[in-house]
C-alpha cells in the first residue's frame, strides 16, 4: 500500500513539474494582443459558430458539426467551442479556445511521461524526456497558436503510449484505444497515419500475436472479445471509443471527396507553390534537416545532446560498460528503431513534396523524446543524465525567454516562435472596422469583401470578428476575399457584384506596396477600379487618420 501511496505522490510532483514548465505558455497567451491569421482565425471562427449554433439551435447544431470545414479535420474546433464560455467570462475568447491548445499540450507531456517511464523505469529519465518535449521551440510555438497540430500530436503520441504498452495490455483494450487513437488522428488531421505507420504496425502484431499465436491465451482473448454485457458497453473507455469513431465516420463519410481534393491540391498543387518550392530531393533534404533542428533544439542544446549520443556509443561500442540486455530494454531497442524509422520516413516524403510548412514537424516529438529516453538509458551513467537534464532546462529557458520577449530573436529557432506582442491597435482597428461593415441587423447575412491579404487585415480575421460579435449582437454578416491568390482583375472584380456586396475595405496604397506578395496581386489595381466607379462612394472610417480604407456599393441590387 505504501509503494503504491508514494508512486501517486512522486506522479503528482511529476504532474506539477510539466505544468510549470507551460506556464510560461500561458502568460505568453494571456498577455498577447495580436489579430490571429488566416488558418488561426479560420478555426477560432468555426468553434465560435459551433459553440453559438449549439447555444441557438441544438438540432441543427449536429447538422453543422458533421459538414464544419469541409475540406480540413474539424477536431480542433470541436473541442474549442467548449471552451468559448471561459473566454466569454474572462472578456477573452482567444484565451479561451488557448487554454484548449495549452490543455492538448499538457496531455502530451503526460502521454510522453507515462510512456518514457514504461520503457525505462526511471522516473528522472521521464521527466528529462518531458522537458525535451515541453522547451522544443516548435512545441513552445505552436502552443500559442490556434492549429491542429498540438491535437494531432497528442493523437501521436497515444498511438506511441498503445504501442509500448501492448504486450502487458489484454487485445480488447488494445483494440479500444487504437481505435479511439486512429479516429481522434483522423479527425486532428487526415496525415495522421504518415506519422504512425510503423507504430501501428507493431500494434497490429501484438494483437495477431495474442489473438493466434499465443495458443495457451487464444482462447481467453476469443472469449474477452466476445464477452460484452449490457453493462460493460458503459465503461468510459468504451463511451470515448463509440463516439470518436462514430464522429470519425460520419464526418469523413460526408467530407472525404472534399479533403481528399484539398489534400491533393495542398501538397503537390498549383497553391502549394504558396508556401514551397519544387527542387530536388537532397536540396528539399537539407532544407527540412535544418528544419529539424530549428523546430526542436536550440543549437548548443543539440551540440550538447550530440556530444553525450557519441560518448554514449563509444562506451557501448568498446565495450566500457556492459550493457545488459533484459526482455524489457530489448523492447525498447525495437521502440527506438520504430521512432528512428518514423522520423526519417516522415523527413523522406517530406522532401518529395513542394510543401514546406515547418509546423508539420510537430507530431515528431513524441519520437525524439523516445531516443532522448533511449540515449540516456543505454548510457548509465548519471552525470551524462543529468547534464542532459541542465541542457534541456537550459533550452527551455533559451526558448520561453525568446517567446515573452525577454531576448532577441533567434534566427536558428522555429519562425513560428513569436515575440509575444502586446499592442492591441491592429486587433481594435478590425474590430472597429467589423463592427462598422456589420453596424445594424438589416446588414446582417450580407458579404464584405476584405482587400487585402495581410496577418492581421484579412477575410479570414474579419470573419472571426464576426463570429464573436455574433455571441453579443445575434446576427452577423459575411467576410471574404477578392479570391484566393486570384491573379484575374476582371475575375475579381466581377466578384464584388456576384456577391451583391455591401462593403469593401482595404488598406491605403502605400500600405499595400508593402503587403505586394502572391496573394495580393489584384489588391491594387481593384482599388483603383473602385476609386474611379460611381457604383461605390468612400465612408469616413474612425477619424480617416488609420489607413483603412472603407467603400460601400451603391445601388447594390441594380
Amino acid at each position: 500500500m505504501k509503494i503504491v501511496q508514494l508512486t501517486k505522490l512522486s506522479n503528482l510532483y511529476v504532474y506539477l513539474v510539466l505544468f510549470l514548465s507551460i506556464v510560461p505558455s500561458i502568460i505568453w497567451v494571456a498577455l498577447d494582443q495580436r489579430v490571429w491569421p488566416w488558418d488561426q482565425a479560420w478555426y477560432g471562427q468555426v468553434s465560435v459558430e459551433l459553440f453559438y449554433r449549439l447555444t441557438h439551435s441544438p438540432l441543427e447544431w449536429f447538422q453543422d458539426m458533421i459538414s464544419a470545414f469541409g475540406i480540413k479535420a474539424p477536431a480542433v474546433s470541436w473541442i474549442g467551442q467548449f471552451f468559448v464560455p471561459f473566454g466569454q467570462t474572462i472578456s477573452s475568447i482567444e484565451f479561451g479556445l488557448l487554454l484548449s491548445i495549452l490543455l492538448t499540450q499538457f496531455i502530451v507531456l503526460l502521454l510522453i511521461y507515462h510512456t518514457i517511464l514504461k520503457l525505462t523505469d526511471s522516473l528522472l529519465i521521464s521527466v528529462i524526456s518531458c522537458f525535451f518535449a515541453s522547451s522544443a521551440p516548435l512545441s513552445v510555438a505552436l502552443s500559442h497558436q490556434y492549429l491542429v497540430e498540438p491535437l494531432q500530436t497528442a493523437s501521436v503520441a497515444w498511438t506511441v503510449l498503445i504501442m509500448v504498452f501492448s504486450p502487458q495490455w489484454k487485445v480488447r483494450r488494445i483494440l479500444l484505444h487504437l481505435i479511439s487513437a486512429i479516429s481522434l488522428g483522423m479527425l486532428a488531421k487526415v496525415t495522421y497515419p504518415l506519422y504512425t505507420l510503423g507504430a501501428i504496425l507493431v500494434i497490429i502484431y501484438h494483437v495477431y500475436n495474442k489473438l493466434f499465436k499465443n495458443k495457451s491465451l487464444d482462447r481467453s482473448n476469443l472469449k474477452e472479445l466476445k464477452k460484452s454485457s449490457f453493462l460493460s458497453t458503459f465503461k468510459p473507455l468504451y463511451i470515448s471509443t463509440f463516439i470518436l469513431l462514430s464522429s470519425f465516420l460520419l464526418w469523413y463519410g460526408k467530407n472525404f471527396q472534399n479533403i481528399l481534393s484539398f489534400s491533393i491540391q495542398a501538397s503537390s498543387g498549383e497553391a502549394s507553390l504558396l508556401y514551397g518550392e519544387k527542387a530536388d530531393f537532397l536540396y528539399k533534404l537539407h532544407y527540412w534537416l535544418v528544419a529539424f533542428q530549428q523546430s526542436f533544439f536550440v543549437p548548443i542544446t543539440l551540440f550538447c545532446l550530440v556530444g553525450v549520443l557519441i560518448l554514449t556509443l563509444a562506451k557501448k561500442i568498446y565495450g566500457f560498460k556492459k550493457i545488459t540486455k533484459s526482455q524489457r530494454l530489448a523492447y525498447f531497442y525495437l521502440t527506438t528503431i520504430i521512432s528512428l524509422s518514423q522520423i526519417i520516413l516522415v523527413l523522406s516524403v517530406f522532401s518529395f513534396q513542394v510543401n514546406q510548412e515547418n509546423r508539420y514537424l510537430l507530431p515528431l516529438l513524441p519520437y525524439l523524446s523516445i531516443l532522448i529516453a533511449w540515449m540516456l538509458k543505454i548510457s548509465k551513467q548519471k552525470l551524462l543524465v543529468f547534464f542532459t537534464g541542465f541542457a534541456l532546462v537550459l533550452q527551455l529557458f533559451i526558448v520561453q525567454s525568446q517567446a515573452l520577449g525577454i531576448t532577441p530573436e533567434n534566427p536558428n529557432l522555429s519562425y513560428w516562435l513569436y515575440p509575444i506582442d502586446r499592442s492591441s491597435t491592429n486587433k481594435k482597428l478590425l474590430s472597429k472596422l467589423v463592427d462598422t461593415t456589420c453596424k445594424i441587423e438589416s446588414e446582417k447575412d450580407r458579404y464584405n469583401i476584405i482587400g487585402l491579404e495581410l496577418p492581421w487585415f484579412n477575410a479570414n480575421s474579419a470573419s472571426y470578428f464576426s463570429a464573436k460579435q455574433q455571441l453579443k449582437k445575434d446576427f452577423r454578416c459575411y467576410y471574404t476575399s477578392l479570391g484566393y491568390a486570384e491573379k484575374d482583375i476582371d475575375k475579381a472584380w466581377s466578384r464584388l457584384f456576384d456577391l451583391n456586396i455591401n462593403y469593401f475595405a482595404t488598406l491605403k496604397p502605400r500600405s499595400q506596396a508593402e503587403a505586394a506578395n502572391p496573394l495580393n496581386l489584384v489588391s491594387f489595381p481593384i482599388l483603383e477600379r473602385i476609386q474611379s466607379s460611381p457604383k461605390f462612394i468612400r465612408e469616413i472610417f474612425v477619424d480617416d487618420q488609420s489607413h483603412v480604407l472603407l467603400y460601400k456599393k451603391i445601388n447594390s441590387r441594380s
